[in-house]
């Protein structure tokens, strides 16, 4: 498997109660945490996260039809909390 880069996108829980998650993320590539702005525009949070492969989000921001249409290089975007994944492409 190639080397993923991953973001944690304004999630201040993510891996501290479940320490495993976070060492499969370390596993699988780089993880580099954020914490934006809820009323981030789409564009500007596709420029942030530009390069970034996986992006694991809590409710916030709002990944709009902006975002996704200037976001590059992404596979796969995961709500954290929640049981849902959108997987953008196939690796």
């Amino acid at each position: 498997m190639s080397y993923l880069k991953i973001a944690v996108v304004n999630s201040s829980s993510f891996g501290k109660k479940f320490k495993n998650h976070q060492i499969k993320l370390n596993e699988l590539g780089k993880v580099d945490y954020f914490n934006f702005e809820n009323n981030i525009t789409g564009k500007e949070l596709a420029q942030k996260l530009r390069g970034y492969n996986i992006i694991i989000a809590s409710v916030t921001p709002n990944f709009d039809k902006e975002f996704f249409i200037n976001k590059d290089e992404l596979i796969l975007i995961s709500r954290h909390g929640v049981k849902s994944i959108i997987l953008c492409k196939s690796f």
